[in-house]
Formats: structure tokens, sequence, C-alpha cells
């Protein structure tokens, strides 16, 4: 493991949603997949990240899209990055779900 990187590891067939998704269609959608949040991407850009958390605040809010309520911006690694340094990055800020961009 001293020389494994996060492309070892990582999810390749990812599930991504739109900044016009509604909440709705998001929660939808989670609720039909095995993963706990999805990246928001457009136009192959990483625009943030929603978790199912992050959705249950807006179940008032179901015609809401995206774009008006995710956080600008997330915390991500790329695939050379040694996995070791990912597994800090994930407990640094207390998070679950690792998106990985392009270099």
């Amino acid at each position: 493991m001293a020389d494994a990187i996060v492309a070892d590891y990582m999810v390749r067939d990812v599930i991504s949603v739109e900044p016009q998704m509604k909440v709705r269609e998001v929660t939808e959608k989670m609720i039909n997949s095995n993963f706990h949040g999805f990246p928001i991407a457009e136009r192959g850009y990483l625009l943030g990240f929603v978790t199912s958390k992050e959705l249950l605040r807006f179940t008032d809010r179901p015609d809401a899209t995206m774009r008006e309520v995710m956080k600008r911006g997330t915390v991500c690694v790329v695939p050379s990055m040694k996995i070791s340094d990912a597994i800090r990055v994930l407990f640094r800020y207390g998070i679950r779900n690792l998106p990985v961009v392009d270099e």
C-alpha cells in the first residue's frame, strides 16, 4: 500500500448530476443508486458535490435546482496522488466522498 495511488482505488463508473436538475430528481436518483453522493458537473467540469444529507436540507424546496442549493467547489484529488495522502484529506475535512479530477 506504500506505493498505492488514488487511481488504484477510485470508482470509475461515476454517476454525476447536472446543475439544472431539481432536488426531487436528484433525490430520486440517489434513492435508486448505490451512492450517497453525486458530483455536480457541467460540460466536463466539476462544480460541486451533493450528498444525501445535504439533499435532506432541501426537502421543502423540491423544485429548486442543484445550482441554487449547492455549495460551490469541493475538495478533490487527482489519480496520481498517493492513497495515504487522499486518506489524510478525507480525515482532515471529515468527508466521506472525495471526487477525483483530471490532473
